[in-house]
Order: C-alpha cells, then structure tokens, then sequence
C-alpha cells in the first residue's frame, strides 16, 4: 500500500503507520524528479505486509521534518539525503556522513555538474586516428560519417569553453 501525503503531514503519517504496527524500516530514499525531490520510506510490520510512504518537496527549497525519533532506522538514511540530495531534515542529526566537506552543490541533483566528465578524457574521445577538420572531429579511416560524442552526464550547458 503506498500514501502519499503533503511535506507537512510526512512525520504524523509516518507515526500513524507506527502506531498500526509498521514498525520494521524497509528503506528510505530520496530521488530528485527535477522540479520537486521525492522522498519515500518503505515500512513493514511483523506478517510481512508493506507500507509505503512518499512526499514530494520544492526542489529550490527541501526542507520537511526529521522521522528519525519515529523511526530510528532511518537516522543515517537522512543524513545521506541530506549530504546527497540538500534536503534539510529539521529537528535530525547535522553531522556529516559520507562527504567530509559540505561546500558545494549536493552531489546527487541532476542540476550538479559531473566535474570529472568534464575534466577526464574518456574511451569515446581517445581515439588517436581523429583529426579536427572543418566539420568538427573526422575519423582518418573508416567511416567518415561518425562523429564525437559528447561523455554521458554532460548537457551542452555545463561544456568547458575550448571544446
């Protein structure tokens, strides 16, 4: 069974299915749809039976309550999308988990440049029988028709000045 709830009646949802018995964390994950960030925890009670629990936050501002108190399982699933995806768990654990310095964008927001794509040279773009011609890269042999392909993870926007 999933329910979703608003931002504001995530934390009253999540001790509700407590009090009725789900009270075993499945998981707890946050994914960033691009204008919002979803947040589902996953719950199960002692027969096996499910519950699943989503809401959605603004993606300019994330910011809902910690569940942490109601279900301490997830304490250290928060702070990983805290870190991951800059959703701010009011009332949970600050501490870093996974990155020793918080400076910089989340690293998990499709918004956040992949900085190593854009730096590494990568199989697609090492080929040494490519020359630069007129019409961009040209292969000196072989089928004249394929070109170089941007790395995955690289819109156009977040291109080195030079390429």
């Amino acid at each position: 069974m999933t329910i979703s709830v608003a931002s504001d009646k995530w934390q009253e949802e999540l001790e509700t299915a407590v009090r009725d018995g789900f009270d075993f964390p499945g998981f707890f994950a946050g994914a960033d749809r691009g204008t919002v960030i979803e947040l589902t925890a996953q719950l199960y009670d002692q027969t096996w039976s499910v519950r699943c629990i989503t809401t959605t936050l603004p993606a300019a501002e994330p910011q809902v309550a910690s569940i942490g108190s109601v279900i301490p399982g997830f304490r250290w699933n928060e702070r990983e999308i805290s870190e991951m995806l800059g959703v701010v768990f009011v009332g949970g654990d600050t501490r870093p988990l996974l990155r020793r310095d918080l400076t910089g964008a989340p690293l998990m927001l499709l918004s956040t440049p992949l900085e190593a794509r854009l730096h590494t040279p990568w199989p697609g773009a090492a080929e040494p029988a490519l020359l630069e011609g007129e019409r961009g890269m040209q292969r000196r042999s072989g089928n004249p028709s394929r070109r170089r392909q941007r790395p995955p993870g690289i819109p156009d926007a977040w291109q080195v000045s030079g390429e």
